[in-house]
């Protein structure tokens, strides 16, 4: 959310006292800021990055999950997977410095960013000194990742639409960061990089 979203959505005013709650949560490690890579030097963004936060927001909250409450019961529930997929994209966000280790650019300086348009959006972007760009999608799956042909038109027009809205004059890799790596297919040749878990904590 940017700032003017969780106004709009808390309905509290613009100020000091919103400055000094959002700089606490984030020096105590519940949200982080980050910039928009297309607008770097506007505001920034802002995302709750608290594991057990997530957890209670999605199951703890809610009274009607109560009778669920055993890991087995949760497991392979549509919420599973829903909080398993956002989880794992946020621990690839919290292990940027290991992503650049496997793609081999631990040596290049780079900035992180996240990317959001009104037609689409990228969880992180890697911009390397080095004239290129990493765009990096996160899949949570028990599997090796499989890509059908809806989903490789969908990556595609991902790309398309970051080239023509930022114009970056840069080399555009798409990385895939997934549990298990990516199944070998037709359609798996539009990702240039994989990263997996095993990587994150390498």
């Amino acid at each position: 959310m940017t700032r003017q979203d969780i106004i709009s959505h808390t309905g509290l005013s613009s100020g000091n006292g919103l400055s000094t709650v959002l700089a606490n949560l984030e020096s105590c490690g519940f949200i982080r800021k980050y910039a928009n890579y297309s607008a770097k030097h506007r505001g920034g963004l802002y995302q709750l990055v608290d594991f057990f936060t997530l957890f209670h927001f999605r199951f703890l909250r809610d009274s009607s999950f109560m009778h669920l409450l055993s890991w087995q019961s949760l497991q392979r529930t549509p919420d599973f997977y829903s909080w398993a997929g956002y989880s794992f994209e946020l621990l690839s966000l919290l292990h940027v410095d290991q992503i650049k280790r496997s793609l081999g650019i631990s040596g290049v300086l780079t900035h992180a960013y996240s990317w959001r348009s009104a037609k689409a959006q990228l969880d992180l972007v890697i911009d390397r000194n080095d004239n290129t760009i990493n765009l990096c999608e996160m899949k949570f799956c028990e599997d090796t990742f499989e890509i059908d042909g809806q989903y490789e038109a969908a990556l595609r027009t991902k790309v398309s639409t970051f080239v023509e809205e930022v114009s970056p004059y840069k080399s555009v890799q798409l990385t895939l960061v997934s549990t298990y790596g990516l199944q070998r297919n037709a359609h798996s040749g539009v990702i240039q990089n994989e990263i997996t878990l095993d990587d994150l904590f390498a």
